[in-house]
């Protein structure tokens, strides 16, 4: 197994790593930035390893696991992608949830008499 093999295989490791973290009910954003910051120096190691890497020196087996890494990681980035953007989309919606509901409760409260209740 090449030095490529490892960082790429390191990759996987830390995506996976930052599924499961994202994945849970209170996913923690300091764990997820580290494994973030450990995962783009991997990715900056890979780079000068895959540099100084020959491919015409690599056996048909060694080309193959290769690729299936490579498979494996951009399954695993779309895959961080689309987790990431879903729990966005969610977070969003509560905080706009709850601003419609801090709006109407501070509207509800104002001395009127006629109070604006089209926030609820």
């Amino acid at each position: 197994m090449t030095p490529l093999h490892r960082h790429i295989q390191s990759l996987n490791d830390l995506s996976k790593q930052i599924l499961r973290e994202i994945r849970k009910d209170q996913p923690d954003p300091v764990t997820i930035r580290d494994f973030m910051d450990q995962r783009d120096e991997s990715i900056q190691l890979m780079e000068k390893v895959a540099s100084t890497l020959e491919a015409g020196r690599l056996s048909s087996d060694s080309k193959k696991n290769l690729s299936d890494l490579f498979d494996e990681f951009s399954l695993l980035n779309q895959l961080l992608r689309k987790l990431l953007h879903e729990k966005l989309n969610r977070r969003q919606q509560e905080l706009m949830k709850a601003t419609r509901k801090k709006e109407a409760e501070d509207q509800y409260y104002t001395i009127s008499d006629n109070p604006d209740i089209s926030y609820f």
